[in-house]
């Protein structure tokens, strides 16, 4: 771990940016998506613009043999968002989801598994209240977190060692607060150290909470005290109008997507995987995915899986049996042991943009979004298929 800096050297020029050579594609199967359902449109039936969006799957996340389901109302101000899960092994549209826990928020972004509880961030308050919540299950039983004062919004949340941490944003001049709990959540303490901008993602690293800024920029917390790492986290080093996304665990490090807030999600600008192997000396693009588009990733039993997707431009043929739904958008998943060696599982034409994976041992489930926020109204949005893994 590098000594705290007062700024950050970042590498200012893409070209710099090492990557991650000598990776090969294998061979894919061939993918028939099944048509699990979209549980959000109970919630948000209507085909305009706003309830497209707010059937976004944002997250798929497995936990005790159910797959749970987030999306955000954000936009509209107005709903609080309900967590649907459904059964690990869902074979089709005769599944049967389950409303887990109507929240007081207007989003859900994240989900988080440690030590056997799923940990949700609460991503817009709901009653306008500075307070902002955590939910968190254990046992089959959903509990709210005491309310988590200041903190208009929950961002993310981790556990290092006995430690819990979120990251916030709040109101009243205090800005982006990264907070410490001591006893999971039910007190709060402020982290201090070096001035940093707005904290996205977090994530438990090296023994130390590993922090990335909204600016390209990386932090780490050692109990309460937050320094600068001596990189960056993008391309083009810091200050720049993003933030890293998706951040996973791989091994002793961690690997994330970027999304550039001057882009819409669909379009063609690659937004490539990362893969931080070492604090010290900074990520390096993955050489498959460089002129990708990913959308989310996912580590299991050692095996990353990636989820690129985006549109083709094209209204057919159609992928999906007996849907009449024009597919004008790509999914890929691919999977590496090591980070090297990857293999394409699949590629499939789907209705609205791919934007969550979940992976089981007998299955590939795959979200789907609204591709243009606050323009298209998509109306595949929030589907969920199944693609059975043939390895």
């Amino acid at each position: 771990m590098q000594k705290s800096m007062t700024g950050v050297i970042a590498t200012c020029l893409c070209s710099m940016l090492p990557w991650v050579a000598d990776l090969a594609l294998g061979q894919e199967f061939t993918a028939t998506p099944v048509l699990i359902g979209n549980p959000a449109r109970s919630q948000f039936p209507k085909e305009d613009v706003s309830d497209s969006q707010a059937r976004n799957v944002l997250q798929l996340q497995l936990y005790e043999n159910r797959i749970y389901v987030s999306s955000s109302a954000w936009h509209q101000k107005q709903s609080c968002v309900q967590i649907w899960s459904f059964a690990a092994d869902a074979t089709g549209a005769t599944n049967i989801f389950v409303a887990e826990y109507l929240t007081h928020d207007h989003g859900i972004d994240v989900f988080r598994v440690y030590g056997g509880k799923l940990y949700v961030p609460g991503l817009d308050r709901s009653d306008g209240t500075d307070n902002g919540n955590l939910y968190v299950k254990e046992n089959g039983i959903w509990h709210r977190r005491p309310p988590i004062p200041g903190a208009i919004h929950v961002l993310d949340a981790a556990i290092v060692g006995a430690t819990l941490y979120v990251s916030t944003i709040t109101r009243g001049g205090q800005g982006p607060v990264l907070l410490a709990s001591k006893d999971d959540g039910q007190t709060w303490i402020r982290c201090t150290g070096e001035r940093c901008g707005q904290l996205w993602e977090i994530l438990s690293l090296a023994g130390t909470l590993f922090a990335t800024g909204n600016n390209g920029n990386a932090y780490c917390c050692r109990d309460t005290t937050i320094e600068c790492l001596p990189f960056g986290l993008w391309p083009c080093g810091t200050n720049s109008p993003g933030y890293a996304y998706r951040l996973r665990q791989y091994g002793t490090g961690a690997v994330y997507t970027w999304c550039d807030k001057r882009r819409n999600p669909d379009e063609d600008s690659p937004r490539p995987l990362y893969w931080l192997n070492d604090l010290a000396k900074g990520p390096a693009v993955v050489d498959a995915f460089k002129n990708k588009q990913v959308r989310d990733v996912v580590v299991r039993d050692s095996v990353c899986f990636v989820l690129c997707g985006s549109r083709d431009g094209q209204e057919g043929p159609q992928s999906l049996g007996t849907e009449h739904t024009p597919c004008a958008f790509t999914a890929e998943v691919f999977s590496s042991p090591d980070m090297k060696a990857w293999t394409r599982e699949f590629s499939l034409r789907l209705p609205a943009l791919p934007s969550a994976l979940e992976v089981t041992d007998k299955a590939f489930f795959i979200g789907l979004a609204n591709s243009r926020p606050g323009k298209s109204a998509d109306s595949a949005s929030g589907n969920i298929y199944s693609v059975k893994r043939s390895r």
